[in-house]
């Protein structure tokens, strides 16, 4: 079974407001305020390919070298890539088809690196893949209804572009016919943009 930890590439953490384009191009960039570059990194430079930007609730966006930044959808590295694959969060992918790839994140919360969505794809693509059902069955939950464990799902991290607001939501899921309301306790509730981070 591979996991999402075994694909990832090494990409350079950037703290929100430093030239995270510069750092996806491998360009010096100063240092981030939350941390080293990611694993794979030598130095202390940069890496070129991947930027992920922090602020101080984690990560926010995701860069690559084409500078378009994109929503933080963070995995954890030990999750299966055909749990990925089944994963509701991949609903983000309809609003920013442009993700350039996700965030892993270890165990103990270090950035990994980045998977790029391009192994997605080549998983897919290969064949093999089945879907699990997203039914209960013909008499529904009458079991035990707790999931054993710590549950860890993918998190689409996605700044609400609504005016005046720029909270980042956290969300497994995005349906865009029906927006989600947004987390922002300071404003009035209204649904999360999504365009744009």
């Amino acid at each position: 079974m591979t996991t999402v930890g075994d694909h990832a590439v090494p990409a350079t953490r950037a703290a929100r407001g430093e030239p995270a384009t510069r750092a996806a191009r491998g360009e010096p960039a100063t240092p981030a305020t939350h941390g080293e570059p990611a694993t794979g990194a030598t130095d202390g430079e940069p890496v070129e390919g991947y930027a992920v930007v922090y602020d101080d609730t984690g990560p926010v966006a995701t860069v690559d070298a084409s500078g378009e930044p994109a929503p933080a959808v963070i995995v954890p590295a030990d999750l299966p890539v055909a749990e990925l694959a089944d994963s509701p969060v991949l609903t983000v992918l309809d609003a920013y088809p442009e993700l350039p790839g996700f965030v892993v994140i270890a165990a103990d919360g270090a950035l990994v690196g980045v998977l790029p969505v391009g192994v997605l794809d080549d998983y897919l693509g290969a064949g093999g893949f089945v879907p699990s059902s997203k039914t209960m069955g013909p008499v529904g939950g009458t079991g035990d209804l707790d999931v054993p464990g710590d549950p860890r799902l993918p998190i689409a991290r996605i700044r609400c572009q609504a005016a005046g607001c720029g909270y980042v939501n956290a969300l497994a899921f995005l349906d865009l016919a029906h927006p989600p309301t947004c987390g922002n306790p300071d404003l009035a509730a209204h649904a999360l943009a999504v365009r744009g981070v």
